[in-house]
């Protein structure tokens, strides 16, 4: 539509707005309210302690005592990886969402790495800003990984992301190769998981050209 000066010349031509141009932003609250509303609290309640190293105990209470930490230790870890899940899961939901309604090939949803390599080059969004490419690769590899256990995802996670696994003893690199279990090995840091959730609210900020865009908290978007 056209927008009439008074004196009935036409101006500039007002495009509507329409739900699609919102879609960046939506997302990106929608990930930050999820990590301050839930991961954030989660985390505050279920903090690893260091690991007991002691093999022999003076008595059942201290051994019963032990125990009762390395389970609280098992469900913190666990929980952190499940929430990594959920933040992959809701950024390839998103995404997906996002290309759709921009007609993205169909040939270019079906995995991963293409789909946000053809909304990048789409958006003119550079991946390599903030780094935002390669921890969402690494996101969605962690997401793989956490689901179906080992696999190509996790050969790749211990070849780019070794600090997914740290300070593991020359005994549970043994038990992981053995048994193929160096998913259940992956110890994510609260750090890990803000970066995540930085990293997909910056993605979508960067793709966010409407009035008053932030890239982040603290970055306005240079488009404005």
């Amino acid at each position: 539509m056209r927008q009439q000066c008074r004196h009935g010349h036409s101006s500039r031509e007002v495009l509507p707005l329409t739900p699609k141009d919102l879609l960046p932003r939506q997302f990106q609250a929608d990930c930050e309210r999820f990590f301050q509303s839930v991961i954030a609290p989660a985390l505050a309640t279920l903090r690893p302690s260091s690991p007991n190293t002691v093999t022999e105990f003076a008595s059942v209470t201290e051994f019963l005592d032990a125990c009762t930490q390395s389970t609280f230790n098992l469900l913190a870890y666990e929980a952190r990886r499940s929430f990594a899940l959920t933040l992959g899961a809701i950024f390839e939901r998103q995404l997906r969402i996002w290309s759709r309604v921009h007609s993205t090939a169909p040939r270019d949803l079906t995995h991963f790495d293409p789909m946000l390599k053809a909304a990048a080059a789409k958006h003119r969004i550079d991946l390599s800003r903030y780094d935002v490419g390669r921890i969402l690769r690494e996101l969605y590899l962690l997401a793989n990984a956490v689901r179906h256990g080992d696999g190509t995802a996790v050969e790749e996670l211990r070849k780019t992301a070794l600090h997914l696994w740290p300070g593991l003893s020359l005994e549970a690199v043994e038990r992981c190769n053995a048994m193929s279990i160096w998913s259940e090995a992956i110890q994510l840091s609260d750090d890990d998981l803000a970066r995540y959730a930085t990293a997909i609210a910056r993605f979508w900020g960067l793709a966010d050209r409407e009035q008053g865009a932030m890239i982040d908290a603290h970055t306005p978007s240079e488009y404005f």
